[in-house]
């Protein structure tokens, strides 16, 4: 299924790094790395909301040019790495183990599509190195040494997300954080970064506007097409066949999305919630 890693040079945003990794594999397009990057990472158990917000600001950096980095977990990061397809834009994962393998394992898809779509996986580890516990915050510095700046997205108290921030704030890159309602528990570390003085932001504009670049706004959705669209965001942004069975009331919906482009299959019986984007067919 995978092509043999290439060793390549860090790009120069990390290589000024104080901790760049001795020796970078890539499988995929390294110019991806080129231009603008922007890091999206989170927990891996969103809320609905979490998952929306992630797909959007993604969906919306790729559409203006800007290449989106994470790290393929399940959760906010694969909502990131959806959106950015569906923006019609490239993005990045870096991986805690060698590219020979995709952890989780539900991800091989996406990370196909990344590679299809014009993006890289990255790893400093060799192939058949697993993914243990203790590679993930070292991949978590690459993410940030890689990136203009972090964007956090949904951070409990305890969340390898801060640790990422920590290494962008600590390397003089911007730290941006999506907020929450107060007291609300699995946004506690997001919302105590904020106090540490990283900047709140609602979207993709609110990001942009911090390096000069003006954001596409996308076209409002019609109301009709919100249950059917967080559902899909219940589920990560992708659905099943099998999952749509679960949920007769939106079967309507389903079937006008798929006439309208706003849901379209990216595999078998596998559908992504594309909205108003205007963004290539994902097939």
């Amino acid at each position: 299924m995978w092509s043999t890693p290439q060793s390549i040079l860090n790009p120069k945003p990390l290589s000024v790094t104080s901790a760049p990794p001795n020796k970078l594999f890539c499988l995929g397009n390294a110019a991806s790395l080129l231009g603008p990057c922007i890091a999206i990472v989170g927990t891996r158990r969103p809320t609905g909301y979490g998952l929306k917000v992630a797909f959007e600001i993604a969906r919306d950096l790729a559409r203006s040019g800007v290449c989106v980095v994470s790290g393929l977990a399940r959760g906010i990061d694969g909502a990131a790495h959806v959106g950015a397809l569906a923006g019609g834009g490239q993005t990045v994962a870096v991986l805690g183990h060698g590219l020979d393998r995709i952890y989780p394992k539900e991800h091989q898809r996406l990370a196909l599509r990344i590679l299809e779509m014009g993006g890289a996986l990255l790893s400093e580890f060799e192939v058949g190195v697993a993914p243990l516990p203790a590679h993930f915050p070292q991949r978590n510095r690459i993410i940030a040494g890689l990136s203009l700046g972090v964007v956090v997205v949904e951070a409990a108290e305890r969340s390898g997300s801060l640790i990422t921030a920590g290494f962008a704030a600590d390397e003089g890159r911007e730290v941006f954080v999506v907020p929450s309602r107060a007291g609300d528990t699995s946004f506690a570390g997001s919302h105590r970064l904020i106090q540490d003085g990283a900047k709140l932001v609602n979207r993709a504009a609110d990001i942009l506007v911090e390096f000069g670049v003006k954001v596409e706004e996308p076209l409002p959705s019609f109301s009709e097409m919100e249950p059917l669209e967080r559902f899909f965001w219940s589920h990560g942004g992708v659905a099943s066949l099998s999952h749509l069975h679960n949920a007769p009331r939106l079967k309507e919906r389903f079937r006008e999305a798929l006439s309208t482009g706003e849901v379209r299959e990216y595999a078998l019986q596998k559908f992504v919630w594309i909205g108003k984007t205007g963004a290539p067919r994902v097939n």
